[in-house]
């Protein structure tokens, strides 16, 4: 991956912990750095993928059952993403330090 100037660094948890921060702390200051991209990415594929699954129109019975597997598994992603991910980590990195 190129790196330009202001290009973002990344920050994820196995970093911050060489560095020197607690657990806590790393995982705090990641899931901080990464929800709201994740979060905004989703919610705007979410809102483009509603009207496809909600609203009738011509051809919406063909569309409709892809829609709402994409709009489910999207949202399954997302919170998968924003609460189980960390907690696995949590849990994965405790049970190597013990």
């Amino acid at each position: 991956m190129a790196r330009g100037v202001g290009a973002p660094r990344r920050r994820c948890p196995a970093q911050l912990l060489r560095n020197g921060s607690k657990l806590a702390e790393a995982i705090d200051l990641s899931v901080r750095k990464w929800l709201r991209p994740i979060f905004r990415s989703a919610l705007t594929s979410l809102a483009g993928l509603s009207p496809l699954v909600f609203f009738p129109g011509s051809g919406s019975e063909l569309y409709r059952g892809v829609g709402s597997i994409v709009l489910g598994g999207l949202a399954l992603s997302t919170v998968l993403t924003a609460f189980v991910v960390p907690a696995l980590f949590s849990l994965l990195e405790c049970r190597q330090r013990s």
